[in-house]
């Protein structure tokens, strides 16, 4: 369901991630704000101008904690937000990446490895990872950002870039005025917010079920079948999916080895039950993404590799519930995370989603 509403009027209610806690985010390891290689205050101050010229008013930025490519490479910071918020922004072309104004990402450890949305590890489960799995780490490549893809802009630039942002829309700063609108696309209820001991496919999936069945069907689940680990255990003991890494094509069209058999795959759950819907797995596209969640279809989206020492072999599952345009080319999509929690915000540009898959259900 689409609105359109001002920017004075939007209450923003930012959900948790993987795993997330109302703490600071660099209360496990504090950071100066001064480094040899990078100004943190300066970058601060450009965060705290961007979320005041996006409509989300005026915000403590502080505690900067540095994220690692696998590689050692310093690649982006966390600042902590007031007094339980974060926000993530590459040091590439100072992008945010994702941010919450109340919940924090659980970190651990002297140095942290940032390998993708909502994904964060110690430098210790990232050593573990590479003992263990080496040659999967040989076909992977070292940072999942494409930074020939996004280009190197300077923070003075992205500075610039906020403040004819600013001039466009007319915004008033010294009366705290915002006469200009958002786009904001929301499904029209909440999802379930679910999280178990499956793998992230599956939760997405009895998710996305659920919601249809609340608000579209009330036969497309089973009778007795409709609540948290209920649905998942049922699509998996029938062969529908497999309690294992899945991309958006075997979760609708099976195929996975399970024993001595295959799954399914969601369309064969459909066929069989007489239920008149279908899966569509396709790439990851945006602009589909807001027409789906116009039409009140949530989307299941791919959105990260698989972080070292995590249990997903394919990219981590999101819930994509909603999306906001702060301006023409500034877009971020709302999911839930799969482990309990709305309201996430993600970047949605294209050069962050490569080879990112995505189905949903119509």
């Amino acid at each position: 369901m689409k609105k359109v509403v001002a920017l004075c009027m939007i209450v923003f209610v930012v959900g948790l991630a993987l795993p997330y806690r109302s703490v600071s985010a660099a209360d496990t390891k504090k950071e100066s704000f001064s480094d040899s290689e990078y100004n943190y205050q300066e970058i601060a101050e450009y965060v705290t101008l961007w979320f005041d010229v996006c409509g989300y008013g005026k915000h403590k930025i502080s505690n900067p904690l540095e994220l690692y490519s696998k590689s050692d490479e310093k690649i982006a910071v966390m600042f902590s937000i007031d007094q339980g918020g974060y926000v993530i922004v590459n040091l590439i072309n100072y992008d945010v990446m994702e941010f919450s104004l109340d919940s924090c990402p659980e970190v651990s450890g002297d140095k942290n490895i940032y390998n993708g949305f909502l994904e964060i590890c110690s430098e210790d489960n990232n050593r573990l990872y590479r003992d263990s799995f080496p040659s999967s780490l040989d076909e992977e490549t070292d940072f999942w950002i494409d930074k020939n893809a996004i280009g190197r802009i300077g923070l003075q630039e992205k500075r610039d870039q906020l403040v004819r942002i600013e001039a466009r829309r007319g915004i008033i700063d010294s009366r705290q005025t915002r006469n200009s609108t958002v786009d904001i696309g929301d499904l029209s209820h909440p999802l379930m917010t679910w999280g178990s001991g499956f793998y992230c496919q599956i939760d997405a999936a009895a998710i996305l079920l659920r919601y249809l069945y609340d608000h579209n069907d009330s036969g497309i689940l089973p009778y007795g079948v409709t609540n948290n680990y209920y649905i998942q255990s049922y699509l998996c003991s029938n062969l529908y999916l497999a309690d294992s890494p899945m991309n958006a094509n075997q979760v609708v069209n099976g195929g996975v080895r399970v024993g001595n058999n295959y799954t399914l795959g969601l369309n064969a759950y459909f066929w069989n039950n007489y239920l008149p819907h279908y899966g569509i797995e396709t790439y990851y596209d945006f602009s589909s993404i807001r027409y789906l969640i116009d039409s009140n279809t949530p989307v299941v989206c791919g959105v990260s590799p698989a972080i070292p020492g995590s249990t997903w072999g394919e990219r981590h599952a999101v819930i994509v519930h909603g999306y906001i345009s702060i301006d023409e080319d500034m877009f971020f999509m709302k999911v839930n995370d799969g482990n309990g929690h709305n309201g996430i915000y993600l970047n949605v540009a294209d050069y962050y989603h490569v080879e990112s898959d995505m189905w949903y259900v119509i």
